[in-house]
């Protein structure tokens, strides 16, 4: 049984799957990703695409890249916050 009550998918499946601390800081990264960045460029190479995702808050210099492999469904961001904390970024969340 869900834990929250949402329209979003991803989000109701986070909250099923995190403990309570882990999905409140899933879900603040899944509303940042929403609110606050957007692609700026897309790069085709061999595995999938290279993906800049750009902050649209004060701090418009910042840019991350995020790997993505479409045969796979797999990523990887530059800021590295998944394989620290095994929460997807704001920035792979943007790209979903």
């Amino acid at each position: 049984m869900p834990l929250l009550k949402t329209t979003k998918d991803l989000e109701r499946h986070a909250s099923e799957i995190y403990a309570f601390a882990n999905f409140y800081k899933f879900q603040d990264e899944f509303w940042n990703a929403c609110m606050d960045y957007e692609i700026e460029d897309r790069q085709i190479i061999d595995e999938g695409f290279i993906i800049t995702v750009i902050d649209n808050t004060r701090k418009k210099n910042k840019k991350r890249q995020v790997t993505y492999n479409p045969s796979n469904h797999m990523e990887h961001c530059s800021c590295k916050m998944f394989e620290s904390e095994c929460i997807s970024c704001c920035h792979m969340l943007c790209v979903l």
